[in-house]
């Protein structure tokens, strides 16, 4: 057979161009599908979603507190249940259970302890404030007292003549002497001044409840801690029937208490004052929950004391004429 250029071969057994181009693109489809094949046999690789969500509960958990701790505790242990079934996410079911536990327990005791304590506090300010009121309208009636009489008022009813026959704690106190200065003029001229504070005469009148004199507690009734200090070389000293003038006081009446805030309650028409004793121990002073207590000046400005106050310091505040140093502190 004649050679013809450009013609392909034509002997026996060989093959042609277009044979071997056409078994190329058969090979290697077959090969792609069986890549296919084996990758949609191979198995999907497992999941723990309720793993995760725990993980991310927990978190939100510490600024959340118990209302992503919960749910973070549940799928913490459904996300254990399916990590066993699994063999995935055993480690952050367990990170997001303790955190979840964690901030449902830790974090929401801290600010419940927070929150009481931010509580306690307003209290204890919105007590204060009251009682810093009243204790400067109790110094300006003694002021307004002293101004009508040119003295301080008696610590009983003994020094105006009233029931000064009576044991003491069965007599007026002088809170029932300035109601007339704090506006409760009706009430103080109901009192039998001649009968003790408890008498049938007097009994009624007793349990009113002055606003000046009660103090802040919502129950507290109408027993009152604004009391003052009865004893030797003290403002008010018991028997003495000529009262302190304010011009008198050689320590200055910016630097002499005239009533403080005690740290029980008295019926407020009660003379049952706090005893003094300038080389004895002081009193309980203050509410027992608060860190110091109120004291009023005869100049009638208000101060807060430290419990914890030198007690030297706080009786030469006591005394009129010891020449001490004021106390520390400055004006409520």
């Amino acid at each position: 057979m004649p050679y013809h250029s450009g013609s392909q071969p034509t002997f026996p057994g060989a093959a042609t161009v277009s044979e071997y181009d056409s078994e190329d693109p058969p090979r290697r489809a077959r090969r792609a599908r069986r890549d296919d094949d084996s990758e949609d046999d191979r198995p999907a690789k497992p999941t723990n979603g309720l793993a995760v969500a725990a993980l991310v509960l927990g978190l939100l958990s510490m600024p959340c507190l118990f209302f992503a701790g919960i749910p973070a505790i549940i799928c913490g242990f459904l996300g254990l249940s399916k990590a066993k079934q699994t063999g995935v996410g055993y480690g952050v079911a367990m990170a997001g259970l303790l955190l979840g536990v964690f901030g449902t327990i830790v974090c929401t005791g801290v600010s419940g302890v927070g929150m009481y304590y931010s509580t306690f506090k307003v209290k204890e300010a919105a007590h204060r404030s009251t009682m810093v009121n009243n204790l400067k309208q109790t110094g300006l009636a003694m002021q307004n007292y002293h101004d009508t009489f040119a003295k301080l008022p008696p610590p009983d009813e003994q020094g105006s003549g009233g029931s000064s026959g009576l044991p003491a704690d069965k007599r007026l106190s002088w809170r029932v002497t300035v109601l007339p200065y704090i506006e409760q003029g009706m009430i103080y001229s109901r009192f039998d001044r001649d009968s003790a504070w408890d008498s049938p005469k007097n009994k009624d009148f007793a349990k009113t409840k002055v606003k000046v004199y009660a103090d802040p507690e919502p129950d507290s009734g109408p027993d009152t801690r604004i009391r003052v200090f009865v004893g030797p070389k003290a403002v008010f000293q018991p028997g003495t029937p000529n009262q302190l003038s304010l011009p008198t006081v050689r320590d200055g009446v910016s630097n002499t208490i005239f009533a403080v805030e005690a740290g029980d309650t008295v019926p407020w028409p009660q003379y049952k004052e706090l005893p003094f004793d300038p080389n004895g121990p002081l009193p309980s002073l203050g509410r027992p929950n608060e860190s110091g207590f109120l004291v009023v000046y005869l100049d009638g400005h208000v101060q807060f004391v430290k419990k914890n106050v030198d007690p030297k310091v706080l009786k030469g505040a006591i005394t009129p004429a010891g020449g001490e140093l004021p106390l520390l502190g400055g004006e409520e």
